[in-house]
């Protein structure tokens, strides 16, 4: 039976869907070493703690320090893991935060995949894309490159290296190119189309959001600049000045997220609700928070047009999963959106900083019902055809997996 470790902070995170791949084949035990504290069921799951890391006054030492207390705390939980006679044949490792950084002087035998999500660059990336929200001080550049130094030794000691996007490949160092493969995670396809979208009530303004009406989405794991949601906002007082029926409904953290917090202790959302005050319908527009699964997915059915926007960075799962249900969707220009999307075909592309444009093509959108449903068709097919379902990509990770364990 071939042995199989994950170790991901989050985890399972971007395993998820290979974890169930694998369970569903046979033939394999897993474990996995995280930070979570749960126990999921069929795992050996070693879970490790960090203590707070003495400030240095330095944020640069201090995430190189944090870093390097992830790897220790991994490998105290791997030497865990193989006294209880748990070997790995294969490791999937996530380059990100040093947990990999010991993994090969603790199993010398075994195949490491470390998944490269993302390399943070000096410039032509999301450092420097935003002129507002300008990050690339010397104190960040410097930060990011230790970061970035923990993921290429986890890289180096890889048998192979996984991106899920071509253009997230393109981020790292050209001579770690031919080391790296691009395989999504996969997006389940079928779950945002099995039911029938759901009626809503707001029960504090008395909204009723029924099937057919006109309705927006945004959807982030964290509503900030990284995601577009300042341009989202600015867009929101022409769009329902000009569409009284308009509904907007928007998932998303408030707090966390990829950039940094506003400096004064406020949330993205406050700063905007209050740069946008008074020129707002509040009424019309429903934050929902971090949402459940289920109301996620009913959102994503009612949607009349889903906006998506990011920085050049990360490509979120939302978007794939908003086409997989079939969305008319505007969408920022930039990469790796351009990947997966094209102008027309498959979605509208829009200039990220342009509110008014965003405005204006929503709207658009909104009226024309023909369009739109040859965009969502475009875009649920475009899923399918590039190979992002759960089904293609889970037969390609569990070929990598088998091959690297010596059993095909």
């Amino acid at each position: 039976m071939t042995q199989v470790l994950f170790v991901h902070q989050n985890f399972p995170g971007q395993f998820g869907p290979i974890v169930g791949a694998l369970r569903a084949a046979g033939g394999f035990r897993l474990a996995a070493i995280g930070r979570r504290l749960h126990a999921p069921q069929g795992f050996s799951y070693y879970p490790y703690t960090l203590e707070p890391v003495a400030t240095s006054g330095s944020s640069v030492v201090d995430t190189l320090t944090q870093r390097a207390a992830a790897a220790e705390a991994v490998a105290e939980q791997g030497r865990r893991l193989k006294q209880d006679g748990f070997n790995p044949d294969v490791i999937l490792v996530h380059a990100g935060w040093g947990e990999g950084l010991f993994l090969r002087d603790l199993f010398p035998q075994a195949r490491i995949v470390c998944y490269c999500e993302y390399y943070y660059g000096r410039t032509g990336s999301d450092l420097t894309f935003d002129p507002e929200f300008f990050l690339a001080s010397d104190d960040v550049l410097h930060r990011l490159r230790g970061a970035n130094a923990l993921s290429l030794a986890t890289m180096d000691d890889a048998d192979i290296c996984v991106a899920p996007t071509a253009w997230q490949k393109s981020t790292f160092p050209t001579e770690f190119a031919s080391k790296i493969a691009v395989l999504h995670e996969g997006i389940d396809i079928d779950a945002f189309v099995t039911m029938e979208p759901r009626p809503m009530r707001f029960a504090q303004t008395g909204i009723e959001i029924t099937p057919g009406s006109p309705v927006v989405t945004y959807v982030a794991r964290t509503l900030e600049p990284y995601r577009g949601f300042h341009t989202f906002m600015r867009a929101l007082p022409a769009l329902l000045a000009q569409e009284p029926e308009v509904q907007v409904l928007i998932i998303g953290k408030v707090r966390g997220g990829y950039g940094p917090s506003p400096p004064d202790g406020r949330t993205w959302r406050q700063v905007f609700s209050e740069e946008l005050e008074g020129r707002l319908d509040p009424a019309r527009i429903h934050f929902l928070g971090w949402a459940s699964r289920e109301v996620y997915a009913n959102c994503l059915r009612l949607s009349r047009v889903h906006a998506y926007l990011t920085y050049p960075f990360v490509l979120s799962w939302s978007l794939l999963e908003a086409m997989a249900a079939g969305c008319a969707i505007v969408a920022s220009d930039t990469a790796p959106v351009r990947e997966v999307l094209q102008d027309r075909e498959t979605a509208r592309l829009v200039d990220f900083f342009q509110p008014v444009d965003w405005a204006g093509q929503i709207r658009e959108l909104l009226h024309a019902t023909e369009q739109r449903q040859q965009l969502g068709m475009a875009a649920r097919l475009a899923v399918i055809e590039q190979g992002l379902t759960r089904k293609a990509c889970a037969a390609r990770w569990l070929e990598l997996i088998r091959s690297l364990a010596g059993r095909t």
